[in-house]
C-alpha cells in the first residue's frame, strides 16, 4: 500500500484522529472509507477535496503523495502609519535611506538590542 491509503492513515496518525470520527465528519460509512485506506476503493475528486480539508492537507498531496510548498508571502500590513513609512523609505535616496534607518537604530536601541547587534555586524561586514 502505496498510495492514497498509506497518505490517510498518515494523517489520521499526524492529527490522533479515528476513522469513525472521520467518517462522521465527511458523512459516510466507515466502511466506504476503510475502502479508501485499504485502497480497494478510489475517492472521487469531490470526496478527495473533503478529505484533504479534514485533514489538514492539499488535494496534490493526497492524490500524488508530493508536498506542496508554500511560497513565503510577507503579510499584509493594514497599519497605516507603517504603511506611510514604507512608501516614505522606498521614494528616499540611498542617502536618506540611511539616516532613516539610523534614526530607527537610536530611537529603539534600547527595545531591540539583540537586533541591533546582529544588523550592525552585517553592516560592518558590508563596509570591509
Amino acid at each position: 500500500m502505496n498510495g492514497i491509503g498509506k497518505r490517510l492513515k498518515s494523517r489520521l496518525e499526524h492529527l490522533d484522529m479515528k476513522q469513525s470520527e472521520l467518517a462522521s465528519k465527511l458523512n459516510i460509512s466507515i466502511s466506504t472509507l476503510n475502502g479508501y485506506f485499504t485502497e480497494y476503493r478510489e475517492p472521487d475528486l469531490k470526496t478527495i477535496i473533503r478529505l484533504a480539508d479534514e485533514l489538514d492537507t492539499s488535494v496534490e498531496y493526497l492524490a500524488t503523495g508530493h508536498e506542496v510548498v508554500q511560497q513565503k508571502t510577507e503579510p499584509e500590513i493594514t497599519d497605516p502609519n507603517i504603511t506611510t513609512m514604507h512608501r516614505i523609505y522606498n521614494r528616499a535616496s540611498a542617502k536618506n535611506k540611511e539616516k532613516f534607518m539610523k534614526l530607527l537604530d537610536i530611537t529603539f536601541d534600547e527595545e531591540f538590542p539583540e537586533e541591533e547587534n546582529e544588523d550592525d555586524d552585517a553592516v560592518q561586514e558590508q563596509k570591509s
